[in-house]
């Protein structure tokens, strides 16, 4: 489902450059390893694209601009194009301040300067420059050096898929692994099915995560930076740490937010010639439109018209306690949705619960934390052709009147029902239509489909001080995530997604995963400038899945 950001994966502009040329580069570190995911814009101009996973990029340019290329952690390097077609970009990295805490694999806190992997960390201040209301994946676009973050196509609170450093293997997923308070957390992406035709994109765990919630995202890379996260981490791991109450500081955080989404680009269509093979009684005609041409005034707007202004509200309030002894942080969010196709809404709550206590003399630290999100999505676009409403929009033939059809419906006398009105659907006539088109207001009114998610997330750790320099932790979480999937399918929908009475699909996936470590740190000044530290233990996990579908034709039509 696009957004402000994200309007061109529905739709496409096709221009007519002049002067043009397209070239192509390769942009490498100083090193010579590829860098993904670099910005290659083009300067004082429109335009621009990314760096593959192998640090590749084409572009089409005039003689004589110049890119601008740009990330996270490298500085920004300009390119004037000249007589070549083939460049090579050389980037340097950005000076780290190599005192800085952050935030390691299991939540170990380490200078920067002990590190001997790559890692980078986004403060919570850049997540929230630019709210993303459907994943906080989404939000590191352009914040992490060498990621590539593929946003979901099913609107606000789909999952998102973030690779680092280029695909591992051409099974799986390649996702980096999702890690919470130092403890990796469920996050299963669901591509929900409604049959053959009809899948969507389903939501993920990351997208559960309240942005507000968040201290500070640490991205490792490498196999020695997820090393003690198993397998699990063999893509890489992202790191979420969020926020806890401060000694003596009581304070309530309040924001709200609302953007404003509108279709941006829209593809050009042709109306100088009329349908192939014209419209008569006893035919509907081609589904191409490259006939006569055209003598009459065309109606150009029909297609902008079909969208809405779309609508987001996140509110969130937050608030935060401590003292010596305990720390307390408390946060409930909301977000409404009103997608820029008619019908589309979504909706999501989510609660956040994080306290942390000193006992024993300050030996024994004791810290839980719960999250709980429902999320309520009513049609989510289906990616393709099938179930979504474009193709019947961008295709409709060339002659004819789209005002005649948005009233998508008609009472049909032979079925006593009301069926479907489309200029190649109409089952008095006997005209069943192409197995790609429908009436756009028909697939967002009469193929409806629901998704609904929960998921909950508890955690309790206790961390016990054996000596000044050596102590022993015990964590573990429960994750439980629980996603509903339905789509009604009525009666006169085209035969290629449904029986003569409709059709009927719901899903039930389950997920719960259970995590526990048992850890002993250390860490001992032996000479005035060396330090020794060391981390051991064992840890066991469980995950465990269930999957309910069902499919049918009801025995009498449209009735649920």
């Amino acid at each position: 489902m696009p957004d402000v950001t994200s309007v061109e994966l529905f739709y496409f502009h096709f221009s007519r450059p002049h002067r043009t040329k397209k070239i192509t580069g390769k942009v490498t570190d100083e090193t010579g390893a590829a860098v993904p995911g670099i910005t290659v814009a083009i300067k004082n101009g429109k335009g621009g694209t990314v760096t593959n996973a192998d640090g590749a990029f084409t572009l089409t340019v005039a003689p004589g601009a110049v890119l601008q290329l740009s990330s996270i952690g490298y500085e920004a390097t300009e390119l004037t194009i000249d007589g070549r077609t083939e460049y090579a970009v050389v980037l340097k990295q950005l000076a780290k301040n190599i005192n800085e805490i952050v935030v390691t694999a299991l939540g170990i806190s380490r200078q920067s300067k002990g590190l001997v992997y790559a890692m980078q960390t986004v403060k919570t201040a850049e997540l929230n420059e630019v709210r993303d209301a459907n994943n906080i994946l989404n939000s590191l676009q352009g914040k992490v050096a060498n990621a590539i973050i593929t946003q979901g196509s099913g609107g606000p609170g789909s999952g998102a898929r973030i690779v680092l450093r280029g695909n591992r293997s051409i099974q799986g997923t390649n996702n980096a692994l999702i890690v919470v308070d130092g403890v990796p957390i469920a996050n299963p992406t669901y591509n929900v099915t409604g049959n053959t035709f009809g899948g969507i994109q389903g939501p993920d765990g990351a997208s559960n995560v309240n942005p507000d919630d968040i201290e500070s995202v640490s991205v490792l890379r490498g196999a020695s930076a997820a090393a003690l996260y198993g397998s699990q981490g063999s893509n890489g791991v992202v790191l979420i740490t969020t926020k806890k109450g401060k000694n003596n500081i009581s304070r309530i955080n309040f924001s709200s937010s609302m953007t404003v989404e509108k279709a941006m680009l829209l593809p050009e269509l042709q109306y100088d010639y009329l349908q192939t093979t014209p419209q008569t009684a006893s035919s509907p005609g081609s589904d191409d439109s490259w006939g006569s041409r055209n003598a009459m005034q065309p109606d150009r707007n029909y297609v902008k018209d079909f969208f809405q202004t779309g609508l987001t509200f996140i509110n969130s309030l937050g608030f935060q306690t401590g003292n010596e002894r305990s720390s307390n942080y408390l946060s409930y969010s909301n977000t409404e949705n009103r997608g820029i196709l008619p019908t589309t809404r979504y909706s999501q709550h989510t609660l956040s619960f994080r306290q942390s206590s000193k006992l024993l003399n300050d030996r024994l630290i004791f810290e839980g934390t719960f999250m709980g999100a429902m999320q309520k999505a009513h049609n989510r676009v289906a990616p393709g052709i099938y179930y979504n409403p474009l193709p019947g929009l961008y295709m409709f033939p060339r002659g004819l009147n789209f005002n005649d059809y948005k009233q998508f419906e008609y009472f049909s006398p032979s079925r006593y029902l009301y069926a479907q009105n489309w200029w190649n659907i109409n089952y008095d006539k006997g005209w069943v239509g192409q197995d790609y088109q429908q009436n756009p207001y028909w697939t967002m009114h009469r193929n409806p489909s629901d998704n609904r998610n929960q998921n909950v997330y508890a955690a309790v750790s206790l961390k016990y001080a054996l000596n000044s320099w050596l102590s022993l932790q015990a964590r573990g979480n429960i994750s439980h995530f629980l996603n509903e999937y339905e789509r009604r399918v009525y009666a006169t929908t085209q035969a290629t997604l449904a029986r003569a009475n409709g059709n009927y699909f719901s899903g039930r996936t389950i997920n719960r995963a259970l995590y526990g470590d048992l850890l002993l740190t250390g860490e001992q000044r032996i000479l005035p400038d060396w330090n020794l530290s060391f981390t051991a233990g064992t840890s066991i996990q469980d995950q465990q899945g269930k999957l309910t579908t069902i499919e049918g034709s009801p025995t009498v039509p449209n009735v649920s």
